[in-house]
């Protein structure tokens, strides 16, 4: 009767609305599946999405950046210390609207609000890197930068044979400013070659851009597989563009081209110019027409020459006094604490060597090498046991580094908050 009077029943309404929801989800599901980052040859790639100003409303395609997890040094209710990755901006600009460390950081830690770059690296620079969740800690600790309140330490491989046994000081100025870097050979590489290269200790005593790649190039030691300041065509960037066998990046910027094309008002120059450099170097479909007569390599993109891996220049320990209160929100004055604090990223692969048994020798840093005496207690700390022992054992510097860090991070010593999980690397 129900049926014949065009109603029905109680229980088919909430079968039909129960069914309605579920055709929802599954369409949210879909979509969210659809916009999803790739990953190609160790790189992560973003969906294409709208941009710009009204009337100027154009697709924007960001630039790739490492796909690897970022790696958690140290975490308090304030602090947020990371082992930077490469190639990976620091901080949100054109072209890194969604492939940025911030951006990366608070999709993989699940975090809400205010997160805040303390200090900058290189895209192509891996290491330390300090962020904060807190305004007044941000002030504290980039004022301390500023005041050069805080002791870097850095860690290349250069071209060539680098002096050793002394410390070579370069004052040259960058982009019209002051800059001091120090620099010390640990360790000869491929020395029988044509092609040796030297691991060098870097100390900025400046944060300018670029400041240590371009000191090195300033001494006729540019970092190894730096395509900015090496000046060699063997150390250039692989290219963004090629695909996998499943040519899943072509496939996204198609999608999307499809997707957006049905939009007035946007320029889709950009995402045209992708595909286009993206068809030419897949190897499973030929897309070539009449029309385009040029050679592979020579079609480019807007991604073309952009960074794609880490070049050898590391961020390896950052220390200072001062931040590290339990209640800094609370109480801004107990910023000034005088708390010693030092963070060491795990040395990559690259890196890794042996300490040489003359540095074992006391006071060897400072009084034979005239370093810095705040400096030569941290090199001596965290390279102590590097080197031959009396047994005639060889212990690699870096597993110095990944037991120093787990003891500094142990869950006993970080606050636990109800705001944060602590995390350990």
């Amino acid at each position: 009767m129900e049926k014949m009077n065009g109603t029905c029943s109680e229980e088919e309404r909430i079968r039909r609305n129960l069914a309605k929801n579920e055709r929802k989800r599954l369409y949210k599901e879909r979509v969210r599946k659809e916009k999803e980052p790739i990953e190609v040859n160790g790189l992560r790639y973003f969906y294409p999405y709208v941009g710009g100003k009204k009337g100027l409303k154009r697709v924007i395609c960001d630039y790739p950046m490492s796909s690897k997890t970022i790696p958690i040094i140290y975490r308090d209710a304030n602090l947020i210390v990371v082992n930077k990755i490469a190639p990976l901006n620091s901080n949100k600009c054109s072209g890194y609207g969604q492939s940025n460390l911030r951006s990366a950081l608070k999709k993989q830690l699940d975090l809400h609000g205010r997160l805040s770059m303390i200090h900058r690296l290189d895209i192509c620079t891996t290491g330390v890197v300090l962020t904060t969740t807190d305004k007044n800690s941000a002030s504290y600790f980039q004022s301390l930068i500023q005041k050069r309140g805080v002791t870097k330490i850095y860690i290349a491989q250069v071209k060539g044979f680098f002096p050793e046994h002394t410390l070579i000081k370069c004052e040259s100025k960058v982009d019209g400013k002051d800059s001091f870097t120090q620099f010390l050979r640990v360790d000869a590489i491929n020395s029988s070659t044509s092609t040796p290269s030297s691991l060098v200790i870097c100390f900025p005593k400046t944060g300018r851009r670029h400041q240590i790649r371009k000191h090195l190039k300033e001494l006729g030691y540019p970092i190894l597989n730096d395509p900015v300041y090496s000046n060699t065509n063997d150390t250039a960037y692989f290219d963004p563009y090629l695909d996998d066998h499943q040519s899943k990046l072509l496939k996204m910027l198609l999608h999307a081209q499809e997707k957006y094309k049905k939009l007035s008002g946007v320029d889709l120059k950009e995402l045209q110019q992708h595909i286009r450099a993206c068809k030419h170097r897949n190897k499973e479909l030929d897309v070539h027409d009449n029309k385009d007569s040029m050679p592979k390599e020579s079609i480019v993109g807007p991604w073309t020459g952009c960074c794609t891996r880490p070049i050898y220049l590391h961020s390896w320990i950052y220390a200072g006094k001062g931040g590290l209160a339990k209640d800094c929100n609370k109480d801004p004055a107990a910023l000034g604490l005088e708390s010693k604090w030092s963070f060491c990223a795990e040395l990559p692969a690259w890196a890794h060597f042996t300490l040489p048994p003359n540095f074992q020798e006391d006071n060897y840093f400072s009084s034979k090498l005239g370093l810095d005496k705040e400096l030569a207690k941290l090199v001596t700390e965290n390279l102590g046991e590097g080197g031959e022992t009396d047994n005639g054992e060889i212990h690699d510097a870096n597993a110095k580094f990944q037991s120093k860090n787990r003891s500094f991070v142990s869950m006993n010593t970080l606050p636990q908050t109800k705001k944060y999980k602590v995390t350990c690397s």
